[in-house]
């Protein structure tokens, strides 16, 4: 345990802090940390980085707004390693704000990103910096990554490949995702696309720049990391590394929700949108190949938001126009027929004719009956103004900090590649 560890004290200033003194040559690798409410475990995250066995990095802190005592633990191993800590401030809400400005202030060739409240293993830089400078054809190497409990105490899960693992319908999104680059790489190119969660990206800064970095049009949070690797994707093939390089901490309770509150479910859903629209601005109108993929990943999104409306009382109506919905954007796709048929069923039997383990016995906060026939219209638009464009309302979101944390099976990569 260093110095900086053992002997933090309370120092609960409110006031942002300048930036640290950059080394005076620049490292090989930008370890890029968000911070927002990680006080009781960012001084771990830290020790982590600060224990690789690739010592040539520096670890740029972003304060996105953060709590007096994350600010606190950052300022302080800012003190004790001036050479190696930086902080920036990034004052705009949101996880792509504060990952983009992580980004653009990082000095290193190479940028790894990491949330505050996750850990990597010693060798996690070593590994990714060697598998990125063997192989200048790849633009992002991730690994697989252990679940650790929110307290620290108990290993839930090893080597998850995906958080889209659990998922047979993200899972085919994903598959569908990769599909938009069919007609420019060849299939064992598309074969590396895989969605995964940020702590273990590791990619060029140069390459990120030209995709674009993240899109602040995601702010707050959702999705934003999945619409970065859909860009870089496009300037290379992934590779993940297949062994464990990264503890990803599961949300407390408390976590959950904090962040619940920052977007409800319902606002969720016109996160969604934006999503799709950014999509299909980006593919859209390339040929009727990729058009095709585009109507196939709305199907498949419809069909996922219409399945999550029935668990609730009073969502049914809802539901039902959503999947009927899919089933008309995707007449050969059997399954969402057989969904869209099942609507008129009597709602006494969703429950086991939907495969659901339970319905929810509350009511769906704020639903409006109008937004099951506006959300993911064709051509697709921005929500504009707390509403849909075609009409379904929703409080907007508060503008508050989030932190860094991602979103969360298919075992495949690229051939060529071996770490």
């Amino acid at each position: 345990m260093s110095h900086c560890m053992s002997s933090l004290e309370a120092d609960l200033s409110s006031s942002p802090y300048p930036g640290g003194t950059p080394p005076r040559n620049p490292p090989a690798v930008s370890v890029v940390i968000t911070m927002y409410r990680e006080e009781g475990l960012l001084a771990d995250s830290l020790e982590s980085v600060l224990a690789q066995t690739f010592s040539d990095h520096e670890i740029v802190l972003v304060d996105n707004n953060a709590s007096p005592g994350t600010r606190a633990i950052a300022d302080r191993y800012r003190s004790c390693y001036p050479d190696v800590v930086r902080i920036v401030y990034e004052p705009n809400q949101g996880v792509a704000s504060g990952k983009y400005r992580g980004v653009l202030e990082s000095r290193g060739k190479y940028v790894a990103l990491l949330d505050g409240d996750d850990l990597m293993k010693p060798e996690r830089l070593e590994r990714q910096h060697a598998v990125l400078q063997k192989h200048p054809e790849l633009s992002l190497v991730t690994s697989t990554y252990d679940r650790l409990s929110h307290d620290s105490e108990r290993v839930l899960e090893r080597n998850v490949w995906s958080p889209t693992r659990a998922s047979k319908m993200w899972r085919r999104l994903e598959k569908e995702m990769g599909f938009l680059y069919r007609n420019r790489f060849r299939p064992e190119y598309l074969d590396s696309f895989n969605l995964t969660i940020p702590s273990t990206f590791f990619f060029r800064r140069e390459t990120a720049l030209l995709a674009g970095n993240f899109d602040l049009r995601l702010n707050p949070r959702w999705c934003e990391d999945y619409e970065f690797q859909i860009r870089m994707f496009g300037y290379g093939a992934f590779y993940k590394i297949p062994e464990s390089l990264i503890f990803y901490r599961d949300n407390s309770p408390e976590s959950l929700s904090m962040k619940a509150g920052q977007l409800p479910s319902l606002e969720r859903y016109l996160h969604d949108q934006k999503f799709f629209t950014i999509l299909w601005e980006r593919f859209s109108g390339q040929d009727s190949g990729t058009d095709a993929v585009l109507k196939k990943i709305r199907a498949l999104w419809l069909r996922s938001v219409g399945l999550h409306f029935m668990t609730f009382k009073g969502g049914e109506k809802i539901a039902a126009t959503l999947l009927r919905r899919a089933a008309w954007a995707d007449l050969f796709d059997l399954q969402g027929l057989a969904l869209a048929v099942k609507t008129f069923f009597p709602r006494a039997l969703h429950a086991r004719i939907f495969w659901l383990e339970k319905m929810k016995k509350e009511d769906l906060p704020g639903g409006d009956p109008s937004f099951s026939r506006s959300f993911l219209g064709w051509p697709p638009r921005f929500p504009q103004n707390g509403k849909s464009v075609d009409g379904a309302h929703f409080a907007p979101a508060r503008e508050r900090t989030v932190d860094g944390s991602g979103a969360k099976d298919r075992e495949r990569s690229s051939p060529s590649v071996r770490s």
